[in-house]
């Protein structure tokens, strides 16, 4: 019996400091930071350009232009991954230019990329019939050992 005493205590206690940290967090905690937001409705796939963005005080819509809309994104709705996502510089099955730098001397390769990738992301490079590479990718259709 005191057991489940105890126990019934620990689960009040754990629910109490659940609903109070959920209450806490629900309430504004100042100012809100600087946001991005569609400037008008936005289809999948579109590309963000400096129209269609419109932005908060000091935040800077140069840093998503260029990126690609994952899903339909309404006028007004704040601009964030992963609605938004950096776009796509190597496409899987397209061919790719493999560089390796050692020790100053840089060789580099033609290959096929197996995954797609933006601009820092890990894909893997078919390099022949039994060979492939994780890879990282560097610019359009060029990737880098890491």
């Amino acid at each position: 019996m005191p057991r489940r005493l105890a126990l019934a205590s620990i689960v009040c206690l754990l629910w109490a400091h659940v609903a109070l940290a959920q209450r806490a967090t629900s309430r504004s905690a100042g100012p809100q930071a600087p946001a991005l937001r569609a400037a008008h409705d936005l289809s999948r796939g579109a590309t963000l350009g400096a129209a269609d963005i419109a932005a908060d005080s000091s935040a800077d819509p140069a840093a998503i232009e260029g990126w690609v809309t994952q899903r339909v994104v309404r006028r007004g709705e704040v601009l964030h991954e992963p609605a938004i996502t950096r776009p796509s510089l190597v496409k899987a099955g397209t061919p790719v230019h493999l560089q390796a730098t050692v020790d100053g001397v840089t060789v580099s390769r033609d290959g096929t990329a197996i995954t797609a990738g933006s601009l820092g992301d890990q894909v893997r490079v078919r390099l022949d019939a039994q060979r492939t590479v994780t890879a990282v990718v560097a610019g359009p259709a060029t990737v880098k050992l890491p």
